[in-house]
């Protein structure tokens, strides 16, 4: 991921934790007044939190905020206690502050008459609308850490695919390099080797006749001894004797056949 995307999401980031924690740092100045002696200050919003102190009925709590339940969360350990008490499903809690003691207690201890009911819904209002608005920033964030994410990738993938195909016309151009090379030295050594029969059989047979066997010719008339140094031994001889001759068929690949009479080429097949 590149510098600036790194930055941009560091920016969005910092600005969702001020968000939050402006929203948890909620004040008011609501009270509530502690409904029965069983009231208990804890340390956590759970039913078996450790208690800080005991409450009286009648005692006055500072609101410091409003915990609403998450229930995302609800099969945890927590909510399945709370179930047991209240199967209506797990109570408020708030953060209070009593004589310098601050906690949490849940809203079944609490006294509530109608203007305390309408300054929770308006604080519960407030809450809701800033989390809203924390979660649309998470999930711009998100959505904008995706499509770098996404970005990179893809980036990474075309840079990838590029040297690729760098590599694969690199090696075509050493490959051609090659054949053009070996190409260039077969025909060095084809031009060799027709220059060697064509110096050694036209001392033998003279320069026309040695041109045409270095040539690897064949022709009506040629000697079997031309033919032999022309097309080289061949595969398989047929030889029929008669009172007034000797003839041998040659036999060479590809169905090709050459008949010699007393020693010379009469015909030849294909």
């Amino acid at each position: 991921m590149n510098r600036m995307v790194k930055s941009k999401i560091l920016v969005n980031l910092f600005l969702l934790i001020l968000i939050s924690w402006n929203s948890l740092a909620q004040t008011s100045n609501i009270e509530f007044i502690v409904k029965t002696s069983r009231a208990k200050l804890t340390d956590e919003t759970r039913v078996s939190s450790k208690t800080l102190k005991a409450l009286n009925r009648g005692d006055t709590l500072e609101l410091i905020e409003i915990v609403i339940p998450n229930l995302q969360k609800s099969f945890n350990t927590d909510y399945l206690e709370e179930l047991l008490i209240s199967p209506n499903g797990p109570q408020e809690w708030y953060k209070v502050n009593h004589k310098g003691t601050i906690g949490f207690i849940s809203s079944s201890f609490i006294e509530k008459d109608s203007l305390v009911e309408k300054q929770i819904s308006e604080s519960k209002a407030i809450i809701f609308e800033r989390n809203q608005r924390i979660k649309n920033r998470s999930d711009s964030i998100e959505k904008a850490r995706r499509d770098a994410e996404q970005e990179l990738f893809l980036r990474q993938k075309k840079d990838r695919e590029e040297k690729e195909m760098e590599e694969i016309r690199k090696n075509d151009s050493i490959a051609l390099i090659m054949l053009k090379n070996a190409k260039a030295q077969n025909s060095s050594l084809l031009n060799n080797s027709i220059q060697l029969r064509r110096d050694r059989f036209q001392k033998k047979y003279g320069k026309e006749v040695g041109e045409k066997v270095a040539k690897k010719l064949i022709w009506i008339g040629m000697t079997e001894e031309m033919l032999l140094d022309s097309w080289g031994e061949p595969e398989d001889i047929n030889k029929t004797v008669t009172r007034y001759s000797i003839s041998k068929q040659y036999v060479y690949g590809l169905g090709q056949y050459v008949y010699v009479v007393d020693g010379k080429v009469e015909a030849w097949q294909n």
